[in-house]
């Protein structure tokens, strides 16, 4: 019996050391303990309140007028830019391809036909810089406080030189500033909204905005802000011309080309035999893009046949019509002269039409009807005008 009752005395204490935990223990540990449902409580309670957290948010402050510098672009745009304001805008007007005097300038052009044929004459030569009625008239509306809208003169190019007319007729024969144009980069195949130095490119939707790239200092911070700009978005409208380059390039170098032909796909054998025309009625309204550049496109198929004798020139003192003959069949190739110094494995644009006719070898055709670039192909560009 004695081992039973020690065995009960034994489970005795250890409870009664349970319920009194408070006995002889120390006061911070005490508090503690007391403290921890309590913040189980709290919690259970928050978990139900706010059930998403606590988190932090940023918000927009109140407008503020921000002072804005300028920024510096890193790309080729800026080491390509001709540095500002060392020279003035200059401009040549002509007069039935003659340089004759701008309006609002004191210059003064003699003419004189005589028998003996035509004189011209400059008694002061002619200026070239741009006069400030002129500047004042095209920058008016964009001269308020805080504009940033664009006007003529704020589009300028991007890189300039200095010309002087040997024979002394244009600006007393001191220097004066033209365009350069030099190929820094292509945006053809990029599909974002990009800054360059001065110009905002938006090649998705396609156009070009004029900026002076200033931000708001500091420039780390994040902010936005609304400002207008002048935006150009061009419209272009293409006509085939059914004529095709073709040559031979060498298996050992692939810039070693030969053999050029011009083929005809259709634009010599297949030509409209009438000149079409454009609607010229208000170009300002609406400019015919596509009925300009087809009309150009059959000129330039035209005076290519008359040089290649496909077909003959038009002439009135015998009576003879246009297209009395026509030498060509689809597929059929012509051999021509090229420009060596031109690289036909790559895209590029040209305003001079025939150029494929008039290149740095000698033809093999005897051009009977004495085709000039001047007087058959030059006037075409006229039509964009």
């Amino acid at each position: 019996m004695a081992a039973k009752i020690l065995h009960s005395s034994y489970w005795t204490t250890i409870l009664r050391t349970d319920s009194v935990r408070t006995y002889a223990v120390r006061r911070p540990i005490s508090i503690a303990s007391l403290f921890i449902p309590t913040v189980a409580l709290l919690t259970a309670v928050a978990s139900i309140v706010t059930p998403l957290g606590l988190y932090e948010e940023l918000g927009t402050g109140d407008k503020e007028v921000g002072n804005f510098s300028y920024i510096r672009d890193t790309s080729a745009y800026f080491y390509g830019t001709s540095p500002r304001g060392r020279y003035s805008f200059s401009r040549i007007c002509f007069i039935y391809n003659i340089p004759g005097p701008c309006p609002f300038k004191n210059d003064t052009l003699i003419y004189e036909h005589t028998t003996l044929g035509e004189d011209w004459d400059y008694p002061n030569n002619l200026t070239t810089d741009v006069p400030p009625i002129l500047r004042k008239v095209y920058s008016s509306g964009t001269d308020g406080i805080g504009t940033t809208v664009s006007n003529f003169f704020d589009i300028e190019w991007r890189q300039l030189t200095k010309k002087v007319d040997k024979s002394g007729l244009l600006n007393h024969g001191r220097p004066f500033a033209v365009n350069l144009f030099r190929q820094l980069d292509s945006l053809v195949l990029e599909d974002s909204v990009r800054l360059v130095e001065g110009l905002v490119v938006d090649t998705i939707s396609g156009g070009i905005g004029f900026r002076n790239h200033t931000v708001p200092q500091p420039p780390d911070r994040n902010v936005t802000w609304e400002e207008d700009l002048l935006f150009i978005e061009p419209t272009t409208s293409c006509v085939d011309t059914n004529l095709t380059l073709d040559f031979d390039s060498s298996a050992n170098s692939s810039s070693d080309l030969g053999n050029f032909r011009l083929t005809d796909q259709g634009g010599f054998v297949h030509l409209a035999h009438e000149v079409p025309n454009y609607n010229n009625d208000n170009p300002q309204t609406n400019p015919d893009l596509w009925g300009r550049a087809y009309k150009a496109a059959v000129l330039n198929n035209l005076a290519s046949m008359v040089y290649l004798n496909v077909t003959n020139s038009q002439d009135n003192s015998t009576g003879t019509k246009l297209f009395r003959y026509v030498d060509s069949v689809l597929g059929k190739s012509f051999r021509v002269s090229v420009d060596r110094d031109t690289d036909y494995n790559a895209a590029s644009f040209s305003r001079e039409y025939g150029r494929y006719l008039f290149g740095s070898e000698l033809g093999s055709y005897p051009n009977p009807f004495n085709v000039t670039r001047g007087e058959w192909f030059e006037p075409i560009c006229m039509l964009f005008y």
